[in-house]
């Protein structure tokens, strides 16, 4: 048997015998397993993930403000615009320490960044993990019927 490479023929060996070209294949099998399953597909993942972007925008901006206040609040302590007053135990108030108030003002401050930072992460990297295997499935299922539609598109001509 002659060996004629514009036939893709590269060896004697006799062609390998493929999957039928209307079966589905192993990707657009994992896809309607999925579907069946109920889990998401690319289009409910990406929707949730603007959902959690726009969340943890919000949640970030007012943390954002409130640590603003937070750190303005702590430095009218520093500079004596404020005093703040505490019980002396015998009925009486007396004057409580302003490094004291400021600095119970700047730790709250802190919290509220930190939390910023944490809803951040943590929504990104949970998205992360749920839309990395959607979009890897379906860019399998994809791939395999434009391949399918290849194949038919080559047996024509």
């Amino acid at each position: 048997m002659p060996i004629d490479p514009a036939k893709g023929q590269f060896c004697d060996c006799p062609p390998q015998a493929g999957p039928d070209d209307d079966s589905p294949g192993e990707g657009e099998q994992a896809v309607a397993e999925a579907e069946r399953r109920g889990l998401p597909d690319g289009m409910r993942v990406e929707e949730w993930s603007w959902r959690a972007f726009r969340e943890a925008r919000r949640e970030a901006s007012t943390c954002r403000s409130l640590a603003e206040t937070c750190a303005t609040r702590a430095q009218q302590f520093i500079d004596t615009q404020l005093v703040a007053m505490r019980d002396d135990g015998e009925g009486g108030m007396v004057q409580a320490d302003n490094e004291d108030q400021a600095r119970r003002w700047l730790d709250l401050a802190a919290k509220f960044r930190q939390s910023v930072a944490k809803a951040i992460d943590t929504e990104s990297k949970l998205l992360k993990l749920a839309s990395g295997s959607v979009a890897l499935r379906e860019r399998r299922a994809a791939k395999e019927r434009r391949d399918r539609l290849l194949r038919s598109l080559k047996g024509r001509n």
